[in-house]
């Protein structure tokens, strides 16, 4: 009986989605974004950033999943987004408020690797807080080879919105 138990809740937790909702921020990963497309719609009716962190291994992924403004031309991938930090241009994507944004998963059947995409609402951020970054090495025996992982950062003294 505790066999199948077993095999049951290992089996849901295969298929759960892995989005989690906080008051003013969303923290999506790779199992979101398998289905091609997420809509973040009201969540940012203010406005809000997207930073993104991800190991060497998902950049190719990263490089596929596209943040479309659905109110302008004013598309990047997650990839992009990593890339930038504090002064080029400014750590993060920007959605202004009253706009809708897609991410969208280019790549060939919804093949994903370790990815981790936070949204954080405009009234959240204030001079207290500051989202660091962090860049470690990985221990070769935790994969086949020793990876860095990429965060982007942002700290609201250091920052002018665009």
């Amino acid at each position: 009986m505790s066999a199948r138990l077993f095999i049951g809740l290992a089996a849901l937790l295969q298929t759960t989605i892995a989005l989690t909702e906080f008051n003013q921020s969303t923290l999506y990963d790779q199992f979101d974004l398998t289905e091609g497309e997420v809509l973040i719609a009201d969540f940012c009716d203010i406005g809000c950033r997207i930073y993104v962190s991800f190991p060497d291994s998902s950049i190719d992924f990263a490089k596929k999943i596209v943040v479309q403004n659905n109110n302008s031309d004013d598309n990047s991938t997650l990839y992009d987004i990593s890339r930038w930090t504090n002064t080029d241009p400014m750590g993060y994507y920007r959605i202004e408020a009253g706009t809708e944004a897609t991410m969208v998963n280019t790549n060939e059947d919804g093949m994903m690797g370790p990815i981790a995409i936070w949204v954080v609402r405009d009234d959240t951020l204030s001079n207290e807080q500051t989202i660091t970054t962090i860049e470690r090495e990985l221990p070769s025996d935790a994969t086949n080879d020793a990876e860095s992982t990429r965060t982007t950062s942002y700290s609201p003294n250091s920052q002018t919105d665009m």
